[in-house]
């Protein structure tokens, strides 16, 4: 996923979020919420590969 495509989902989220606020309608909660678990699985899957690229500096080096 490139920044252009994670910020065109956030930036639908933040919209869906603004809708659900003016409205307080179930189906923007519903797409609101929706939204923001799909940001947030993208924000760990990252962290998680992050984690994994990681050298633990207290594990020793095998050759």
């Amino acid at each position: 996923m490139t920044a252009g495509q994670f910020a065109d989902i956030v930036a639908e989220m933040r919209a869906a979020q603004k809708c659900y606020f003016r409205t307080r309608s179930q189906k923007s909660l519903e797409k609101s919420k929706e939204l923001e678990k799909k940001v947030d699985d993208i924000i760990a899957k990252r962290e998680a590969m992050q984690k994994g690229k990681q050298l633990n500096l207290f594990e020793e080096i095998k050759e």
